[in-house]
């Protein structure tokens, strides 16, 4: 392609990422997202999901073209029936034309058609970014909307990678009357590769399944100190061609 022509090949789409919550009963659900060649040559998209999505998701065509300045809304079908268990799925939907490639991080929640007790997450500011090996926490909220009291409900916890991938997983028992609010620690494995993650939970009684999710960061925190360092030296490099005119000034 571009090489050969001396022609750029590029496309662009307006989400990258895609998070979706649905109950089991609801069918067909279609999430358009656009798609643009923003190069000088005809393009061939292929779409397509990553094992973790594939059940779930349906591609009404799995490639087409695109002219030089052509857009295109294409509308992911998710399908949440009956035979696709509640729970979240996690992965990516790759789109490939010649050797580039765009990925759209998906999160897609599947809650029980009737909900009796939901959960809402937060991560605290300090855990958005935390480093492998390092305690992460989590608060989570459990909401009783079913109207049952004082009664013991399973949450389970997981954190994935973005393909979908199982990290860390535990569970506890919790009695709640008309709603609890706790911290959930977790420590991360030493070696875990840096990245994006996906923290989830499940909360389940009898037929009744919630979930929530919430998404944060593997990778590396800049510490208070450095960044008021990199603060104090971008206001001294910002000087620095104030004192050269002066200095020329008083040369002149």
């Amino acid at each position: 392609g571009g090489a050969a022509t001396g022609k750029t090949s590029s496309f662009k789409i307006d989400q990258d990422s895609i998070k979706v919550q649905l109950k089991t009963q609801s069918g067909l659900f279609k999430k358009p997202f656009k798609i643009t060649n923003t190069g000088e040559t005809v393009l061939e998209i292929f779409i397509e999901a990553e094992d973790a999505l594939k059940d779930i998701l349906w591609f009404p065509e799995s490639s087409f073209k695109l002219n030089k300045g052509e857009e295109k809304i294409y509308d992911l079908n998710i399908i949440a029936k009956s035979g696709i268990a509640p729970g979240v799925y996690i992965g990516n939907i790759l789109l490939k034309a010649g050797d580039l490639l765009k990925v759209i991080k998906t999160v897609i929640e599947i809650e029980s058609e009737k909900v009796l007790f939901d959960i809402s997450l937060e991560i605290p500011l300090d855990y958005k970014t935390v480093k492998p090996g390092q305690e992460f926490i989590l608060q989570a909220t459990l909401l009783n909307i079913g109207g049952l009291s004082d009664v013991e409900v399973l949450v389970e916890y997981i954190i994935k990678n973005s393909k979908g991938e199982t990290i860390v997983q535990e569970q506890e028992t919790i009695t709640v009357g008309t709603q609890a609010q706790f911290s959930k620690k977790f420590l991360l494995p030493k070696d875990l590769p840096l990245g994006e993650y996906v923290v989830l939970a499940i909360v389940k009684y009898e037929d009744s399944v919630g979930t929530s999710s919430e998404s944060f960061s593997v990778g590396e925190k800049i510490s208070k100190d450095v960044a008021d360092i990199k603060k104090t030296a971008n206001k001294t490099l910002m000087l620095i061609p104030i004192f050269i005119i002066l200095a020329a000034l008083l040369i002149i």
